[in-house]
């Protein structure tokens, strides 16, 4: 059972105002992360402003990522 609970939250789509809150950064800052490929994030739609969602295994690989390992 802790193994299914780990896996639905990994795959658990944030969006950008969860992202922006988790990191505590603005909705521009977020975008800029996105935009630079330093967070991943997929888009629901094939237009150009579709909205995108970012996985939390994605978000908590890049707050991991903000602290290397000694």
């Amino acid at each position: 059972m802790v193994e299914a609970t780990r896996k639905a939250n990994e795959e658990k789509l944030l969006t950008i105002g969860d992202v922006e809150e988790r990191l505590s950064l603005s909705r521009s800052s977020v975008y800029k992360l996105l935009d630079s490929g330093r967070l991943r994030s997929v888009k629901l739609g094939s237009h150009k402003t579709s909205p995108r969602r970012i996985y939390d295994a994605d978000l908590n690989a890049y707050i991991e990522s903000l602290f290397p390992a000694e």
